[in-house]
């Protein structure tokens, strides 16, 4: 062979080992992406669990206080004191 020419082997070599690198370089950072996504997911699905749990415990804490109120104002508009 020529000394200038490129061995269509060696060349189509050195393609599969820049592709599979490539590979190698992507599927590190699919399993960086997928790890953040699934951190994403646990910490949203963390998030509404206070929320609602804050919610249930506000109103479990609060209802004999908004009972004990509508209670009052059943009596005071019976009594016609608050004109209706």
């Amino acid at each position: 062979m020529e000394q200038g020419s490129i061995d269509p082997l060696q060349s189509l070599a050195e393609q599969v080992k820049k592709l599979q690198e490539t590979v190698v370089e992507n599927n590190v950072i699919l399993h960086g992406l997928q790890r953040r996504a699934r951190l994403a997911f646990l910490a949203s699905t963390l998030k509404w669990v206070v929320i609602i749990g804050i919610s249930l415990g506000s109103f479990y804490f609060l209802q004999p206080i908004f009972e004990s109120t509508l209670r009052v104002y059943e009596n005071l508009s019976l009594q016609g004191v608050l004109g209706k």
